[in-house]
């Protein structure tokens, strides 16, 4: 069995729950540490980004602070999702990306309704 990371995205679109279950295959089938790691997230609301790297304990399926965020941002905010593997994902994000990038695209108006805490966190591109 190949190494792969399985990531469940749920949202509400109109009053109808969507399920979304993303499959991250490993190109290293030798490497059994890729069988406990996790993408990256990076999270866009305009001109600004938040990056969370990917968590590399093995006893968690999302890092922390990925669960922390996404609890904050309303599924109305979102715009798309977007999955990088393999090179894709290195060539743009370097070694955060080798398990791949998870990234959110969030509405034009989704960062002025944003909790303080949260909104703290991004940065400027």
């Amino acid at each position: 069995m190949s190494p792969r990371l399985l990531i469940a995205i749920a949202f509400v679109l109109q009053g109808v729950c969507v399920v979304a279950q993303v499959a991250i295959r490993a190109t290293d089938q030798e490497n059994t540490a890729l069988r406990h790691s996790n993408p990256m997230f990076v999270i866009n609301a305009g001109d600004k980004t938040l990056q969370i790297p990917p968590a590399m304990e093995p006893r968690h399926s999302f890092s922390l602070d990925v669960n922390k965020y996404m609890n904050d941002i309303e599924p109305s905010w979102i715009q798309s999702i977007a999955v990088l593997k393999d090179q894709q994902a290195i060539d743009k994000y370097g070694a955060l990306g080798i398990y791949g990038v998870v990234i959110v695209e969030l509405k034009d108006n989704a960062f002025e309704k944003m909790p303080a805490h949260l909104a703290e966190k991004f940065k400027v591109n």
